[in-house]
């Protein structure tokens, strides 16, 4: 049974490095989870290879792929 949306919580993006030595990637997913279960829009997304903290600004290929993932993210909740 799907939970019902929950209009008073904001959607949440999760991005996790897979290779977080800080964080494991089990607790992003886990948070993913709850925040599903409470019924919020969520979207995980697991980069690949990506240690705890990795670098947004940076122009390699996991940056990149991560901040199409936060413009498409916004750009489709701020219409």
């Amino acid at each position: 049974m799907a939970a019902r949306p929950n209009q008073s919580l904001p959607p949440t993006l999760v991005i996790h490095g897979e290779a977080d030595r800080v964080t494991p990637i089990t607790d992003g997913t886990k948070l993913a989870e709850f925040a599903i279960h409470l019924g919020v829009q969520t979207e995980l997304v697991c980069v690949r290879d990506a240690d705890h903290g990795f670098d947004l600004a940076k122009d390699d290929a996991q940056s990149v792929d991560a901040r199409r993932h936060v413009v498409e993210f916004l750009a489709t909740r701020m219409e």
